[in-house]
């Protein structure tokens, strides 16, 4: 499904060191060892730093939905609702919004969720853990970048419809995702993508008195 894009785009080495950090199944326990929290921080300064986040936190700033307009600080919001960890099921703390959204997730041993990133898709069928179903509808965002809805399994567990960005880099996911869930949760943000109307969808997790990102994507 992906293979016009294996040569084109070079996936980013920072996201793909964070690939093995995480464990799909939402009922066991994450622990992240320092190497590993490193490895987050490193992906975070590169998406910070980035003309797209940095477009969006002034964008936030003006709208007062964020206080401070020190990038430091900027940071350590965007870290919280996107790697903050929290619990999917009972007694367990094994998700987060950046794993969610820009990995894979199991739900009780039988339901795929999230994978929302057409970077981890890419791999994944790579290493034949996907199998592409066929797509419903796609739209050509332009730049190479494709807004498509689709249906596929992951090890074996089918998700009848998912939607992706395919083409985007993260920085841009990341950006266009943390300004609609800062400015609409729970509610549809609508944006225009090379000349496209294109509707995110972001959802609030509370967890420990937090809102955090629960999910977030992109819709046609």
């Amino acid at each position: 499904f992906l293979t016009p894009y294996y040569k084109a785009i070079a996936p980013p080495p920072k996201l793909l060191q964070l690939y093995d950090n995480y464990e799909p199944d939402t009922r066991i326990d994450e622990h992240f060892t320092p190497i590993e929290s490193r490895e987050e921080n490193e992906f975070l300064d590169i998406v910070m730093v980035s003309g797209v986040m940095k477009e969006a936190m002034g964008f936030l700033h003006a709208k007062g939905r964020i206080v401070s307009s020190d990038p430091d600080e900027q940071k350590i919001l965007v870290k919280k609702i996107w790697f903050n960890p929290y619990s999917r099921s009972p007694g367990k703390v094994g998700s987060s919004g950046f794993e969610h959204v820009f990995l894979a997730e199991i739900k009780n041993g039988t339901k795929m969720s999230g994978l929302h990133n057409w970077i981890y898709f890419m791999e994944q069928e790579k290493a034949g853990s996907i199998d592409y179903m066929g797509y419903i509808e796609k739209v050509d965002l332009g730049n190479k970048v494709i807004l498509v809805e689709f249906r596929f399994s992951f090890n074996g567990i089918i998700k009848p419809i998912s939607s992706m960005l395919i083409g985007a880099s993260p920085e841009l996911e990341m950006s266009l995702y943390t300004m609609c869930f800062l400015l609409r949760p729970n509610e549809v943000c609508p944006v225009t993508l090379g000349g496209q109307k294109v509707n995110i969808k972001t959802y609030t997790l509370k967890y420990k008195g937090e809102d955090l990102i629960g999910s977030a994507f992109s819709t046609i």
